[in-house]
């Protein structure tokens, strides 16, 4: 019931509180909500320079404490700190995410640094006013794939990122017009969201079933589908920029238009490949040491091997409809599991349910590998669980607990070296690294172009080696397709 009524009560609030309101009051209220979040009010001034004179309190319990402190002045040298020790997955060392105390939750940390960021970035009277390397280090630390995470590292784009995009689409077009309309910044963030992130998820105006969570309900695919184009349609009312995105989704859905954004795609923050075809779409989701595979709340008490590779195909969109309750729970496609008589294994809150770090992809957007190194109830999963995207023949090259290579064509060799070391090709072609990862070969313009991954997100870069010809390859952060070595035929 408080679902279909916290809306309308809450719009009669604010229809009630703005009925009085000037035409300009609105503008009012935002500034000086502006001030506040900065401090800018020139009356507090003396104020703050006499409590930033003792000490700044760094470990503090009491939230009015927390928000006093927040008042003093944000000194350069903490900043670039926190630009130094953000790492390469866009999180700072030493926060326990899986930390769930109702006082003094650690995890607000995170958001509390970012907020610390933006604050700096958005101050006129700051060194790093409008600064590049913040905006970048904001971008980082929010994510920069297009997921979108809750209850942990977890991907939740079909149920709090539907309802986000729901809320934003809501407010969106209710404030256009005025004053706190929204500007082409914020408009570009829940479109760059909308478009890279959830169109990719839907088939046919069905939401792939990867992506529903633990929310398994009836017709969940298709109502899911649905609330993104009733949003999309709303944001397109009002984002007369990005308008023709947000109708192509709609239109795509709806059978009018051709099936766009082909080619894979890895959500590299959540550990799940999306590869779609003009006529097929699959998608495959996993779980490791950074990344909550599933959860469990008084739904989806069966769920506990959702993550372990489970891999949907779709062709007319209705493959998996309401197949929930005649599912076997060990059986979920793309799954090898242990079989046994007692129970699911029912998860706890925030509990991760693979131990392994050898989880990712590698792709050039047209072609891809996805593996899955599981670690779980002190069994180690060898071979791998390996999925390959492309519907033509190949040629199994190695199939080994160090390696495993395909052939798919004279021209494309695809390889997870699970150990550092070299493997033969065919011919005289052989491949070598110094790091264990992921590979593409492929032959471009008479030379070999090589496509690396590090699915443990540690590494920085790697030496790889082609018939003794030796490159480096930079491994920065996040999808890295585009990050290749040229090796001469």
């Amino acid at each position: 019931m408080e679902l279909h009524v916290v809306r309308p009560i809450f719009i009669l609030l604010l229809w009630g509180f703005t009925l009085g309101l000037k035409a300009d009051d609105l503008s009012v209220i935002r500034q000086k909500y502006i001030e506040s979040i900065l401090y800018k009010n020139k009356s507090e001034q003396q104020l703050i320079r006499l409590m930033c004179q003792m000490s700044h309190e760094k470990v503090v319990g009491d939230q009015m404490v927390v928000e006093l402190m927040e008042r003093c002045p944000i000194e350069v040298g903490y900043v670039r700190q926190l630009l130094s020790d953000l790492s390469e997955q866009g999180s700072w060392n030493g926060l326990d995410f899986t930390n769930s105390k109702a006082a003094s939750w650690l995890p607000r940390i995170h958001a509390a640094r970012v907020l610390e960021l933006a604050k700096v970035y958005a101050n006129s009277e700051h060194t790093f006013y409008k600064s590049a390397e913040i905006a970048e280090a904001i971008h980082k630390a929010m994510g920069v794939d297009y997921s979108f995470h809750q209850h942990g590292p977890q991907q939740q784009v079909g149920n709090y990122g539907a309802a986000y995009l729901a809320t934003m689409s809501f407010w969106a077009y209710i404030l256009d017009g005025t004053s706190l309309a929204l500007d082409q910044e914020r408009f570009k963030l829940i479109t760059n969201y909308t478009n890279e992130g959830v169109r990719r998820i839907l088939w046919k105006n069905k939401m792939d079933v990867n992506n529903l969570g633990r929310q398994l309900y009836r017709q969940a695919q298709r109502n899911k589908a649905f609330s993104s184009l009733f949003s999309a349609n709303a944001l397109a009312q009002v984002n007369s920029k990005d308008c023709n995105v947000y109708h192509m989704l709609i239109d795509e859905n709806l059978g009018n238009t051709s099936t766009a954004l082909l080619g894979q795609y890895h959500f590299w923050k959540s550990d799940m490949t999306i590869h779609r075809c003009p006529t097929w779409m699959a998608s495959v989701r996993m779980a490791s040491d950074r990344v909550i595979g599933t959860e469990s709340g008084t739904d989806n008490v069966k769920g506990y091997y959702l993550a372990d590779g489970a891999l949907y195909t779709y062709v007319d969109g209705d493959e998996y409809t309401d197949i929930f309750p005649c599912w076997d729970w060990r059986k979920v496609p793309g799954v090898t599991c242990y079989q046994e008589d007692k129970a699911v294994h029912v998860m706890g809150w925030l509990e991760k349910q693979n131990k392994g770090s050898f989880v990712g992809n590698v792709n050039d957007g047209t072609i891809g590998l996805t593996s899955m190194d599981l670690v779980r109830d002190g069994l180690y999963a060898t071979p791998k669980e390996v999925q390959h995207f492309d519907l033509s023949s190949f040629k199994i090259i190695s199939n080994t607990s160090q390696c495993q290579a395909v052939q798919l064509n004279k021209e494309t060799y695809l390889l997870a070296l699970y150990e550092a070391g070299s493997v033969p090709l065919s011919g005289e072609l052989k491949f070598e690294s110094n790091k264990k990862g992921l590979f593409i070969l492929r032959t471009y313009k008479k030379k070999w172009k090589v496509y690396a991954s590090d699915p443990t997100q540690t590494e920085t870069s790697m030496e790889v080696i082609l018939n003794g010809n030796k490159r480096e390859i930079k491994l920065p952060e996040g999808e890295y397709k585009g990050t290749v070595a040229m090796f001469s035929e």
